[in-house]
Parts: structure tokens; sequence; C-alpha cells
């Protein structure tokens, strides 16, 4: 990719082997001042990573060097701003809260840390903030949980805390009262026989018009599964209760075992309500901490999932998700039906001496200062939701051939199904190739011949879904005499 003897293009500055950067420039790297920056041209119908992350880490002396990570996003629709609340640090025991605003969802302003440790049960590994606004009834609507520690031994647990202005500051005050909280506010239950009576973590908030939903990781002492657990709050997060439909304790919401992907972690969820069906949601979740898995569900009730991941690094292990990827927050544009992801990304840059994955002999200006080498970001992507159609036949018959089309960023490579209401499953479609490889939205056909169906009035459904887990379906009506 890199072109210095060409007229128009300049050197590559970062040694990433991608031309400068700057269209005027003739070249495509977004970033030629580091390293860990740059295209990843994959293509696929579902997460489309983009080449600039929302938020790259800090220099030595800022409050974020050496790691961003755990993004929560939040909504402003009085001024239409966009918000990324994400855990930062310099010193591994000294993690704060940070926000960066957007008026696009793209491109990020950051804004500094927001809250910080205490002396008290949050004084070090402040980390996964999720934020939401209640109605200007609560005297600070702005409302964050996230999860801390003590300084010395201490579990992480729940805490909440709370803004009038979504910058901040977030202080740990009440929503309704402002009177200060001392402690965390959903910490792990008491009984030890509980499954999240161990430790308190990875929350996720959701208001849904009357009370907040809370969706956190919790474990055991003595066993290392993660599992999530919901809880309700009457009053802005500083009660909760616990999910517990047969008394035996909080129920476990979702888990290695229901999981198509998980082998012993779901954790550090991200939910979105469904922008088609109030009250259903569809949920990003970590497996095994390095890729991310999609399922959907209700409040309490989560189906298991596709069996394969919708997110995993990028195949160059020297960029910017290059090692890892987890911790998903997702937004939906429903002027577009495109899903926009944040999420934590990870590169590794240990020296050859270190044993890195991705070797790096050079001294790095993101070298963790704890001994980890990585270069840590908040990475985003963009996934178009599958549009399809559906043309049938003008005489109807008990045999005959479904066509239509289907629109995505890799359209032959959604799987498209055919469903009688009177007969069932009808079968997957053949979808025609595009003969190209673009990173573009783009149409191509389908087609299924069918044979016995019934006499009747038939709804057909063709749904198409993407390699992200993301569903659309079209419906036509016949009547096969």
């Amino acid at each position: 990719e890199v072109d210095g003897a060409e007229g128009g293009l300049m050197a590559d500055a970062d040694g990433d082997g991608w031309d400068a950067e700057g269209c005027s420039l003739g070249g495509s790297d977004c970033d030629d001042n580091d390293k860990h920056v740059f295209p990843d041209p994959i293509y696929t119908s579902g997460v489309v990573p983009l080449c600039q992350p929302a938020i790259a880490p800090g220099f030595f002396h800022e409050w974020d060097y050496a790691r961003l990570s755990t993004p929560g996003y939040a909504y402003d629709a009085a001024t239409g701003t966009h918000y990324l609340y994400y855990r930062g640090h310099h010193d591994q025991p000294q993690q704060q809260i940070g926000v960066a605003w957007s008026s696009d969802g793209v491109t990020w302003t950051e804004e500094g840390p927001v809250l910080g440790p205490t002396t008290g049960w949050d004084f070090r590994n402040i980390s996964d903030p999720t934020v939401v606004e209640l109605p200007s009834t609560f005297a600070r609507p702005w409302v964050m949980l996230y999860h801390g520690r003590a300084e010395t031994g201490g579990l992480r647990e729940i805490g909440l805390a709370t803004a009038t202005d979504p910058l901040g500051p977030f202080e740990r005050l009440d929503a309704l009262t402002s009177t200060a909280l001392a402690d965390p506010v959903l910490p792990p239950s008491v009984d030890s026989s509980y499954l999240d009576s161990g430790r308190t973590l990875h929350p996720v908030l959701h208001w849904d018009g009357s009370v907040l939903h809370a969706w956190y990781n919790a474990r055991t002492n003595s066993d290392s599964t993660l599992r999530v657990f919901h809880a309700l709050s009457p009053d802005g997060g500083g009660t909760w209760s616990r999910t517990d439909v047969d008394g035996d304790g909080p129920d476990v919401i979702y888990e290695a075992s229901i999981s198509a992907l998980a082998t012993s972690r779901t954790d550090i969820v991200g939910l979105l309500e469904s922008p088609f069906t109030p009250g259903e949601f569809e949920i990003g979740y970590t497996a095994e901490s390095v890729e991310i898995g999609w399922t959907t569900g209700t409040a309490t009730s989560w189906n298991p999932g596709p069996a394969y991941p919708v997110l995993t690094a990028a195949a160059d292990c020297g960029r910017m998700d290059g090692h890892s990827v987890s911790s998903p927050a997702v937004r939906h544009d429903p002027s577009t039906d495109t899903y926009h992801w944040y999420y934590s990304a990870l590169s590794d840059i240990a020296p050859v001496s270190w044993g890195g994955t991705c070797a790096d002999n050079e001294d790095d200006v993101y070298v963790e200062l704890n001994g980890g080498f990585t270069a840590s970001y908040i990475a985003q992507g963009t996934n178009v939701a599958p549009q399809v159609t559906i043309d049938v036949p003008t005489s109807p018959a008990s045999t005959m051939t479904f066509t239509g089309t289907v629109t995505d960023t890799a359209p032959d490579q959604l799987v498209v199904t055919l469903s009688s209401s009177i007969d069932g499953d009808m079968g997957a479609a053949a979808v025609g190739a595009t003969g190209n490889s673009l990173q573009e939205v783009q149409s191509t056909t389908w087609s299924l011949t069918v044979s016995g169906l019934s006499s009747g009035a038939h709804t057909i459904y063709a749904s198409a879904e993407d390699e992200a887990g993301i569903v659309r379906t079209a419906t036509r009506s016949i009547t096969v005499p």
C-alpha cells in the first residue's frame, strides 16, 4: 500500500505499511502518526471496523495513557449529542471514568475524567461505566453505574454516581435526594449459596420509562464462571431488587451453558432495545474475553444466539484491535437502519524478548506501565442491516419459484430463508454472487424453488440474516389453488 515514489503521496511516517494520511495526498491511513491505526478492509455483511478509533490512548503525561476500555454509550435527545463513557488510567490501580462526545456518533471529542477513585470501597479498579438519562423530576437525572474495589483485598462491587449534566462531573450522590452515597448500591448477595455472592461487576443500564433495569455480571468466590443477572430500581438506582422468580437466589439470565459461543465467560454485556419491538432487546456480549457474541431476548429471558462470534480481532495483529475485542456498546440509527458499534480493542505490542504475539522491538509510546505492553483503544464499526424483498409468481401453484433481492455491504454473504404460515420452513435460497468484494452497500438476487405447497392462503416470509446475526424479513401473501 505504500508508494512513496509516486508523486502526490507522502512517505509512510509511522511505518505501518499504509500510505500517508489524507485523501488529498492519495493515502488511506487515517492516522499516519500511530502505527496501530490503519484500515482493515474486510468483505462482510456484518460489522465493518472503521479505520479511525473513537478514542485513542493519551500521551505519557495524560491520565489515560496506559489503557482505554469498557465503553458505555448514552444519547441526549434534547441536543442530539452522543456520549461515550469509558475506563482509562495511567497507573493500573488508579483507574478513572472518562467521557467523550460527538455530534454524529463517529468523530469524538474527549473531555477528560468525570469520576475518580475514593478512599472507600471503590479506591481502585474503577471501571465499566453505564449511563442513562432519567426524567427531569430527578434532581440528578444523569445516572451512572460502575464497579470498583477497596485498596486492599476487596472484591468488585457496583456503585452509583449521578450528575446534572452528561459531561459531569459525576458524584456519588443519590439521583432523587442528592444525599451522599458511601456504599455500593448493588453489592454481592450476602447469602453465600447465591450465584452472585462473590462479586458484582460489569453493569449495563436501561430506563424503560418507569423503572431502571440493570444487568450485571457476578460469580461466587469458589466459582470463576461469570454469569449475567438482572435487577430493577424504582428510585433512580438508589435501591435494587434482584430478579428471583423461584425464590432460590438471583436468577441467571445468561451464562456459558446458554450461550452457543462461550465456554466459561459471558461478560461485559452491551444491550440495545429492539428498534422495532419495545420490551425486546438485542444484546452483545464478550465471550471468553477475546471476541464478541450476539443474542436477543427480553429483560429476563435471553435466547442462545448464534454459535459464531459476530466480531473478532483483526487479521493483522499490529492493528489496534489485532489482539482481542470486547465490551460492546451498540446504538441503532433508524434513518439508515445501521448499527454503530463501540468496543474495547487491544493490540499486543510486546517485544520479541517478551514473547509478544505481534512482536515489536521498538520503544512504543503506548507501552502499559504495569508491563502489559499493550496498545488499547475504543474502536468503532458499523453494520448496515440487511434488506430483503420478495416476488411471487403471478400464477401460484403447488410448485413454484420465489425470487427477490437482498441489499447489504456483502449481500452474497447473507443467508436467506423462506417460510410459510401454512407449511412452515421452506428452505434456504440460493443467493447470487456480486462478482466483487467492494466495501459498500450493493444488491444481488436470490431464488428458491418450492414443491408441495398446500392449498390455501399463505403468508410467505423471506428472512435475511447477516454475519452479525441481524435479521430483516419481508412478507407477501399468496393463495395456492
